[in-house]
């Protein structure tokens, strides 16, 4: 009879997961590809998860409530913990949107489906997903999604198609794999956060599961001479896959079958005497797989609390007290949690039911009171000093606006669109041919949708259109936007178009010391920066590809400082670094030079208006709706100033 045998090496397996996750989200530059840990999970939980309930399926004595209670007592209680005690500093470090946010995440996060929620809030490696204390619990409601039909599919397969589970996961897993090689490169945060393109891994884990089971005897065969060798390889691919993939890499995707295929081996090829069976089978690697869990869902709302509370890159003592509390807190969650919940005598069957649906309702009652009550903001606003109440009611209205449905549009032949879809189609074609003028063609990324709004109120021409949508820059790290659809139509549609405008954020043609974009490290004087030119050279060959008439107008000056939580902490006097002005003026002069050969016209922002260190609180208007994005006010100033888009002499 089939049992499953604890095995030493996979609690190591976990520990060779988790740790490169926790360097990865402290920013330690050698663990670029560090969030492939969570890979190795999945792996992993498809392979232990299924075994169970084959194992079980094959005795004859699987039952659907007692898996759901085993997922309960494993997930649940460290999870309301964390939760639960994240809320207070939260509340006490988190501006009121912030705050608003991260209510939502709780309530996603209980119910598994924050994956969703975050999808449509961020980039994972975007700034913004750094201030999100609940943001790794994306994986933890895919794996829930995946166990929730799972096991039931087993079932049925197991009754009627026997001889044919392996076919079919494979199946599944290959459609899954496929769809997400194809996601990586046009979807890419739907691709990174979504269960379709994320199945592939945890069935991964299954199919080992199955062939470990069922054909044992064949893979002892085929692995009895050279399991070490076959762990060594398993290693190595998973180690060189953390130091290879960055966050521009394509994930998941191709490359991403390295960790989870080297995973793969070591489960399959382990225990032995080799060097790879001995190393993760040492009672330190053992011992960090059992807490495994509880470092995972401490280490992220511990790091990014504490970036809340310094408004700063954390230093090096800040990493170091980020370990400390991360270890100290897993300890205790172990012990006195996860050991207790997991222990049948102190909660039976009914207890974990019990408990479980009260800790939803507590905590889906608590966040929909605080959402409610809007209490931090008002609990902000009464510690406030007079002379900040100004400033901070002026960047309450100015940042707390919707960029989207701010884009303007006047009904007829001056619109906006996020893509080139059928209704920008069918009101560019009835527009060219109603208007006796050629458009005005607006594409770029969300720096785009700022300049939309700038050309819309200052040009006298009534044909111009926008397509731009956030991270929309051609061939930008093989993005999930495309511009091939969009160059088509340009050029099918020259002939009624007088000019192409490209825009985009400076701070992501920018290299910050650690090589990476859009950072603020960028702009910390006391560290270098060095500017992309092999991207820019790609920026300028594109719009070079392009039969109109075409105008890149530069990057506008980014503040890259958050003035609402500068208010909150009583300054009252604002302004931009006259350094990020050089670095931007920098940028502008390499773009120019690098132009030099190219059919283009390269236009400074300046040229348009000119932002100085001052445009911070600006006539009654914050010029700045977050870091690096113009507020709606500060788009109406430059429309009713700049005359560069007036079409007529």
């Amino acid at each position: 009879m089939a049992i499953l045998k604890y095995r030493r090496e996979i609690d190591g397996l976990r520990a060779l997961a988790v740790i490169p996750v926790i360097f990865f989200h402290l920013g330690t530059p050698s663990f670029k590809g560090g969030y492939l840990g969570v890979d190795i999970f999945f792996v992993i939980s498809g392979f232990l998860i299924t075994s169970i309930i084959l194992i079980e399926i094959k005795q004859s004595i699987f039952s659907i409530t007692n898996f759901y209670e085993r997922r309960i007592r494993r997930i649940a209680p460290v999870l309301s913990l964390v939760i639960i005690s994240t809320i207070p500093f939260s509340w006490l470090l988190m501006l009121p949107g912030e705050f608003k946010e991260y209510l939502q995440s709780i309530f996603s996060s209980i119910f598994f489906f924050s994956n969703i929620l975050f999808w449509n809030q961020s980039d994972y490696f975007d700034n913004p997903a750094e201030f999100k204390p609940l943001l790794h619990t994306w994986s933890l409601s895919i794996e829930e999604q995946f166990y929730i039909l799972f096991p039931i599919f087993l079932i049925i397969a197991s009754r009627y198609f026997k001889n044919k589970i392996f076919l079919i996961l494979s199946g599944l897993s290959i459609t899954s794999f496929l769809l997400a090689i194809y996601s990586s490169f046009n979807f890419q945060s739907a691709n990174f956060y979504l269960l379709p393109t994320r199945a592939w891994e945890i069935l991964f884990g299954s199919l080992l599961s199955y062939c470990m089971i069922y054909k044992e005897d064949v893979i002892k065969k085929y692995t009895k001479n050279n399991q070490a060798m076959l762990s060594f390889l398993g290693l190595i691919l998973i180690i060189f896959s953390f130091f290879i993939f960055e966050s521009s890499t394509p994930h998941p995707g191709v490359l991403t079958s390295m960790p989870v295929l080297g995973t793969g081996l070591i489960i399959l090829s382990t225990p032995n005497n080799g060097f790879v069976s001995k190393i993760l089978s040492t009672s330190l690697m053992v011992k960090i797989g059992l807490l495994s869990y509880s470092l995972y869902l401490w280490h992220v709302p511990i790091i990014t609390l504490l970036k809340l509370y310094k408004l700063e890159e954390l230093s090096l003592y800040d990493n170091l007290l980020a370990i400390f509390l991360t270890i100290i807190l897993s300890l205790v969650t172990y012990t006195f949690v996860e050991k207790r919940f997991k222990n049948k005598k102190n909660f039976n069957q009914k207890k974990i039911f019990t408990y479980y649906l009260s800790s939803l309702v507590l905590l889906t009652s608590l966040s929909l009171f605080l959402y409610a009550t809007d209490i931090f903001s008002n609990n902000l606003e009464n510690k406030l000093e007079e002379d900040s109440i100004y400033f901070y009611n002026i960047a309450k209205k100015d940042t707390n606006t919707n960029t989207l449905e701010t884009r303007l549009d006047d009904g007829e032949c001056k619109f906006f669109s996020l893509t080139l879809n059928q209704e920008f189609v069918n009101r560019f074609n009835e527009c060219s041919q109603s208007l006796d003028t050629k458009a005005l063609f607006l594409i770029g990324d969300s720096h785009a949708m700022n300049l939309h709004n700038i050309i819309f109120l200052s040009t006298d021409s009534k044909f111009f259109v926008t397509i731009a949508n956030g991270g929309a820059r051609p061939k930008f790290k093989d993005g999930e936007y495309t511009f091939k659809d969009i160059t088509k139509f340009i050029n099918s549609n020259a002939k009624s178009i007088d000019t192409v405008y490209y825009h985009q954020s400076g701070s992501y043609l920018i290299f910050d010391y650690k090589m990476r974009v859009d950072s603020a490290e960028i702009f910390d004087k006391n560290k270098n920066y060095k500017i992309n030119n092999d991207d820019i050279l790609i920026k300028l060959n594109y719009l070079d590809s392009l039969s109109p008439k075409v105008v890149w107008v530069g990057p506008f000056l980014e503040s890259r400082q958050d003035f609402m939580r500068q208010i909150i902490k009583g300054k009252k006097n604002f302004k931009i670094s006259n350094y990020n002005k050089e670095v931007f003026d920098k940028l502008d002069n390499t773009i120019h030079k690098m132009n030099t050969f190219i059919n283009i016209d390269y236009v400074p922002f300046d040229s348009i208006y000119k932002i100085t260190n001052k445009h911070v609180f600006y006539e009654g208007c914050l010029f700045f709706r977050d870091q690096d994005h113009l507020s709606n006010c500060a788009e109406e100033i430059i429309g009713s100033y700049s005359d560069y888009f007036i079409t007529t002499d």
